[in-house]
């Protein structure tokens, strides 16, 4: 299950082969210098010079419709996931049949997909400004829990805003324990940032607009580390 794999090699690259996260390589965006090498290299130059401008509202206006297509293609799926797919096309379809128009029908699923994407924003910036490591040097004794902290970002917000994020906004604790139920992730949270503190271990912790202006600002900053490692390998 390639969520399985993003958990246990979260950000990670095998030099010479390709990612080994596969959750963390899409076809619009680079997120690390090293990953260059493994793109189609006609449309590189492109995203290193405008990926910064067409992150967000990429994600905002179509970002979920991709996730919904692979929901209903994907040819790995048991009957229960078909019927839930039904049970949320079938609730669509009926909110939708209470507006009086096709127009007004059309704009209310239109906005509602584009709040929606900002659930999509969230959990991209959780990883996308986050330093990429090779494989192998992740599996060393003692590494896998300071590699998931090292490997996320966590997005501040009053308790009573949670809701929004649906708990993955807390995403340390998501990384350290993906089977525990998000309701007791606010108190996890405690521990994680103890131990992080008693380790000297650094979690980033970022507003919602900061850790947003983060990624855009990481996003910026490839095509001049692109640069500078290409002038340092030998000729």
């Amino acid at each position: 299950d390639e969520h399985n794999e993003h958990h246990v090699f979260t950000n990670t690259i095998v030099e010479g082969v390709g990612p080994a996260d596969p959750q963390m390589i899409e076809d619009v965006w680079i997120q690390d210098e090293r990953l260059i090498p493994y793109f189609v290299q006609c449309t590189v130059k492109f995203m290193l010079e405008y990926q910064q401008f067409y992150f967000v509202p990429l994600l905002v206006l179509v970002g979920l419709f991709p996730i919904k297509v692979d929901a209903i293609t994907h040819t790995d799926r048991y009957l229960t996931d078909f019927a839930g797919l039904a049970l949320h096309i079938g609730w669509v379809a009926a909110v939708l049949s209470l507006l009086p128009s096709a127009s007004e029908r059309l704009a209310f699923y239109i906005i509602s997909n584009c709040i929606s994407g900002c659930l999509g924003i969230q959990l991209l910036v959780s990883h996308y400004a986050k330093p990429w490591a090779e494989k192998n040097d992740t599996k060393e004794p003692g590494s896998w829990a300071a590699r998931q902290v090292d490997a996320v970002m966590d997005i501040t917000c009053p308790t009573w805003l949670d809701w929004f994020h649906g708990g993955l906004h807390i995403h340390s604790v998501h990384h350290m324990f993906p089977r525990m139920c998000r309701c007791h992730y606010r108190a996890v949270y405690n521990d994680i940032i103890g131990m992080c503190e008693k380790h000297g271990v650094q979690l980033d912790q970022r507003s919602w607009f900061d850790a947003i202006g983060s990624c855009i600002q990481h996003f910026s900053t490839i095509k001049h580390k692109a640069e500078m490692s290409k002038k340092a390998k030998p000729e």
